[in-house]
């Protein structure tokens, strides 16, 4: 009755995970090298899993960087994203295809689960769009405050250049060194 199905699990260890890297990536102390694994009787499955799990490792701490650099809205946004990204690939299997056909197919064979997926693709693409969107305005914002105080000190400090032709001699000149 309360066990979780697959994406969910996927989800919580992904989150886990990020939290881990985070925590990691605070504490910011030399990491003692991982012993390696013993060979197995299947080698050629052993290097896929363990090159999937340090990529997994390695997506996540480049995720969990990202967003330290966020503002929380930026940073639940992606957080938002991602869990979407995670529930589009544990639904949509067709979207796995590494040769591009699984879709194409689905426009002859069942239009309305294609249909269902681009309209997932066109809200995914509208979240990323906004993200992108609120990270240059947080990106701005500190330089429009900046703007705004060196405008103020301006004016008080030396009110003959703080508008008209005056001040853009000034501009100019400063832009010119």
């Amino acid at each position: 009755m309360y066990e979780l199905d697959a994406a969910q699990q996927q989800q919580a260890a992904d989150e886990r995970s990020v939290r881990e890297a985070m925590a990691a990536s605070q504490v910011a102390q030399p990491q003692t090298p991982r012993p390696q694994p013993t060979p197995s009787p299947q080698p050629q499955r052993q290097p896929d899993i363990a090159s999937q799990r340090e990529a997994a490792a390695a997506r996540a701490y480049q995720h969990a960087a990202a967003i330290q650099q966020m503002s929380g809205e930026e940073a639940a946004m992606a957080v938002d994203i991602a869990r979407h990204d995670q529930w589009a690939r544990a639904n949509f299997p067709e979207l796995n295809d590494p040769t591009g056909r699984a879709p194409l197919e689905l426009r002859d064979t069942n239009p309305e689960r294609l249909a269902v997926i681009t309209r997932n693709y066109e809200v995914n693409r509208d979240a990323r769009a906004r993200l992108e969107a609120l990270s240059k305005s947080e990106t701005k914002r500190p330089f429009k405050r900046a703007d705004a105080e060196f405008e103020s000190w301006m004016a008080q400090a030396h009110p003959q250049y703080a508008k008209g032709a005056s001040r853009k001699e000034l501009s100019a000149t400063v832009g010119a060194i």
